[in-house]
């Protein structure tokens, strides 16, 4: 007997899948650098979903087991998580808290045979991507699962660029920071010399080899610097 295989055109419905090559020739950009994870314990749905986006140019790896994707630790990876709501012992809900607690770059999409209004409010609290409703159609999930690859690129690029400054803030030694952190205060080198008991020539010394050992060209270039550390928690 011929193994069973899933008919997509079921699942979605037969008046769109006619126009799923289409769609997803729209949905390529970025594709091929990005892997989705999937996971979902119905798996005719697995099977399915997963056809869809490796059509769009997509890598995925399927899941259909909750803890089988905790246990692969893939929160760093660039791309989303498209994850099954309900499923037993972890659920969706469940792996997106995972993802959170781990500061990890997977965005994620719910996929749910129903939901009520409170789970979804809190998901899209949570940060949450989109929540599709089955059975959905293929565009629906492209244009999510797109949102949620460049929500993805987007946190990874700050977090390379937060840590290329720290990389940099690294390099001056503490006095040089005291300056650097009261220059980025608008404190005049006079002022700085009071401030931390010196000279005024040797405030004007570490402002000048503080700004080069940053590579700035200025006290405002510094002061967004500094401002950006502050987000992130620092400087120190």
């Amino acid at each position: 007997m011929a193994p069973y295989v899933p008919r997509p055109l079921g699942f979605f419905g037969a008046a769109h899948w006619g126009v799923m090559n289409r769609q997803i020739s729209q949905s390529r950009q970025g594709a091929d650098e990005a892997t989705v994870f999937l996971v979902d314990d119905d798996l005719v749905t697995l099977t399915v979903v997963a056809q869809v986006l490796r059509t769009a140019g997509y890598h995925v790896v399927e899941f259909s087991e909750a803890t089988a994707f905790l246990a692969a630790d893939p929160f760093e990876r660039h791309g989303c998580a498209v994850l099954d709501l309900a499923m037993p012992n972890v659920s969706g809900i469940d792996l997106q808290h995972a993802i959170a607690e781990k500061h990890g770059t997977l965005p994620v999409v719910f996929l749910t045979g129903a939901a009520d209004v409170r789970t979804t409010v809190q998901a899209m609290k949570d940060g949450a991507v989109d929540f599709l409703l089955k059975p959905f159609q293929p565009a629906e999930l492209l244009k999510a699962v797109e949102q949620a690859v460049a929500k993805s690129a987007s946190i990874r690029a700050a977090r390379a660029e937060r840590l290329a400054i720290e990389k940099k803030w690294s390099v001056l030694t503490p006095r040089e920071k005291e300056v650097a952190k009261l220059l980025a205060q608008g404190f005049l080198n006079k002022q700085i010399a009071v401030e931390l008991g010196m000279s005024e020539a040797t405030a004007k010394q570490h402002r000048a080899r503080l700004l080069e050992k940053l590579n700035l060209g200025s006290v405002a270039e510094l002061s967004t610097m500094v401002e950006r550390l502050r987000g992130a928690g620092s400087p120190g």
